[in-house]
């Protein structure tokens, strides 16, 4: 039986507009910072597709500013995902951030020893947003056999999106599909994600 979805939590809509302006001002006035390998990651993925952005190089465990990441995040969305509204091209990015940090050498030794273990992985889901930057955490709320429920802060504006994607390619990763329904705070929101084999 499938697990039910709690209350107030619905798919993304993935094709209303973003600001992404108001959203760099937001996450820069909370002090968010993100590393360069979610950016590096970007650039590469460009890089062998032949659709150069003429943007880093950057450096994996630098942090860098959040008007910087979502310059690259509209400018890969626009390259990759061409004639895609920006929140599903965001969210379809997000989908490489998990394997992007499990190729770094921090993320080989916090993540490799979990293999496609989706609860292992789900349980280490503050570390992992540890790793990736400042001023945006995760925490795992509750799960069970087949469903996380996570909240995550400093996110502003992204949950939604990008972060939707993320889980998603951890699903991905972990060799499962599902989906995943948000609720939206005003500094973040919460992830209801559930998970079946593919």
């Amino acid at each position: 039986m499938a697990p039910t979805v709690p209350p107030n939590f619905v798919l993304p809509d993935l094709e209303s507009p973003i600001d992404v302006d108001a959203l760099v001002t937001r996450m820069d006035a909370a002090g968010v910072r993100i590393r360069g390998m979610f950016m590096q990651g970007l650039v590469d993925e460009c890089a062998k597709k032949r659709l150069p952005l003429g943007l880093g190089p950057y450096i994996l465990f630098k942090d860098y500013e959040v008007a910087e990441h979502l310059k690259l995040l509209s400018a890969a969305a626009d390259a990759l995902h061409p004639g895609v509204p920006r929140r599903r091209a965001f969210m379809l990015l997000g989908r490489s951030a998990y394997t992007t940090m499990t190729e770094t050498m921090i993320g080989k030794v916090v993540f490799g020893v979990l293999g496609r273990d989706i609860r292992r992985v789900t349980r280490l889901v503050g570390k992992a947003y540890e790793i990736g930057g400042r001023g945006v955490t995760a925490k795992l709320i509750d799960m069970g056999d087949d469903w996380s429920h996570v909240r995550i802060e400093g996110a502003i504006g992204l949950v939604d999106n990008y972060h939707v994607g993320a889980f998603e390619g951890v699903l991905q990763t972990c060799g499962l599909t599902g989906t995943v329904h948000c609720k939206l705070h005003d500094t973040g929101g919460e992830l209801f994600t559930t998970w079946r084999p593919q």
